[in-house]
């Protein structure tokens, strides 16, 4: 593998006229590969090898490190392949690990209060049905296409439900808090009015009495945030977020978090839930007990 390898650098510097610093980056790369399976001949080498390899490599060293290795060694054993060094390819199959999706973002609580402190202050034609939209984003987590598919029936004021269907059309019930319960409530009389159709069954509708698009409360979404102020762009999702990660920091099980949001997995819902690690170890001192052992011992 050695001189295969010095044949590959070779070809990169006088044929591709790679840069040294690009000749650099392979060389360090595939002399790894080559140390960690102990510069075997090139005919024994499998695809097993080389992803046990990039397994152990994936312990230490970040994603997009080791998809410049994933792409390095495809280049190196298809070189040898074509050159004829060998009869087939162990690489070939090599796929590289796919990047972690970055955490959602949220708002804090004072931002969500001020948010809507804002939209209730603002009571003039259609800004009291945006103030209801975004008391139902934030007081149920619901996504923007469950939020525009709402109906009226959908809507219990007692004891303050709301029934939604999901991904897949799976029905759910999410509690409907006071305040969400409340803007709703305040919302239905300019409805009434604005309704070409009698027979139209949608909870949230537009200045011609027609159901309310999932554009559109994106659209009306981002706008409230600009008028309140926000620092951040806003978002339906990042409402959701905050609910979540409120929710949880609030004390709720993450097992009904995951419920409301109509995750299927709860390892989606995790990602959901952002806890700052102030939160996270004042959980861990009232809860475990090695740590309130200590902290009593401090005294």
């Amino acid at each position: 593998m050695r001189q295969a390898l010095k044949t590959f650098l070779e070809y990169l510097a006088t044929e591709k006229n790679a840069s040294p610093e690009t000749i650099r980056a392979y060389r360090k790369d595939l002399q790894l590969l080559g140390e960690a399976l102990g510069w075997p001949e090139l005919k024994t080498i499998s695809t097993r090898d080389i992803k046990a390899f990039l397994a152990r490599q994936l312990m230490d060293h970040s994603r997009a490190t080791i998809m410049r290795r994933v792409a390095a060694i495809r280049v190196f054993f298809s070189f040898l392949r074509k050159r004829g060094f060998l009869s087939h390819d162990p690489a070939r199959s090599l796929k590289p690990p796919k990047q972690r999706r970055p955490l959602p973002g949220y708002l804090t609580v004072d931002e969500v209060f001020c948010l809507l402190e804002v939209s209730r202050r603002r009571r003039k034609g259609l800004e009291v049905r945006d103030r209801a939209i975004l008391e139902v984003l934030y007081g149920t987590g619901l996504r923007v296409s469950e939020v525009a598919g709402l109906n009226l029936d959908d809507i219990s004021f007692e004891p303050g439900l709301v029934r939604v269907f999901g991904k897949g059309r799976k029905e759910r019930l999410v509690p409907l808090g006071e305040a969400a319960c409340q803007a709703i409530k305040d919302w239905l009389p300019l409805r009434e009015r604005l309704l070409k159709d009698p027979a139209e069954r949608a909870l949230f509708v537009n200045n011609r009495g027609r159901r309310l698009t999932a554009r559109s409360i994106h659209r009306l979404v981002r706008d409230r945030g600009r008028v309140a102020g926000l620092a951040r762009p806003l978002h339906p999702h990042l409402l959701r977020h905050s609910y979540a990660t409120h929710l949880l920091e609030g004390g709720a099980d993450l097992r009904a978090i995951q419920e409301m949001l109509g995750h299927a997995s709860l390892a989606t819902t995790q990602r959901y839930t952002h806890l700052d690690l102030s939160h996270l170890m004042a959980i861990y001192d009232d809860a475990h007990p090695r740590a309130r052992k200590e902290k009593d011992g401090k005294d």
